[in-house]
């Protein structure tokens, strides 16, 4: 069989991987979504029919549509403020950066375990040699056993 397509969502979408998927002739829909939108809400950086998206002063993305749930708190204007940090190109489409809520402190310094886990992913023939080692972060521990998550 052969993959045409690969939808990307949840994190950003490596530049080396887009090339690699690019080279390979594979098609790839970057999405953006969140449960409390009833899933996706953005596609290729151009939100969806029906859906509105802006960035306020954090660059955090405010999504106003029919498909938030009803539970979820609105500003004034119907806008839904979600913790995930995007960026406006200059064509008006928007990317995925990062989810603020997910980062945590070491040694006085943010870090982004989405970033961190990729550069440990972008590194994994150099993690072979590993034969036991435990990452650890506030969320969650990854047992290296052999360098293999």
């Amino acid at each position: 069989q052969e993959c045409r397509a690969v939808l990307i969502g949840g994190a950003p979408f490596l530049e080396d991987l887009k090339e690699k998927a690019k080279q390979l002739n594979i098609s790839t829909y970057e999405t953006y979504g969140m449960s409390e939108t009833s899933s996706l809400v953005m596609l290729n950086g151009v939100p969806l029919e029906g859906q509105s998206i802006k960035l306020d002063e954090n660059n955090h993305f405010l999504i106003k549509g029919k498909t938030i749930s009803s539970i979820m708190p609105l500003d004034d204007q119907g806008f839904y403020h979600t913790k995930d940090v995007g960026l406006q190109k200059a064509d008006g489409s928007f990317s995925f950066v990062e989810r603020s809520d997910l980062l945590f402190k070491s040694a006085g310094e943010m870090i982004d375990p989405l970033k961190l886990e990729a550069i440990i992913k972008k590194h994994f023939l150099l993690l072979t040699d590993i034969s036991s080692s435990w990452i650890i972060t506030p969320r969650k521990k990854i047992f290296l056993n052999n360098g293999i998550f």
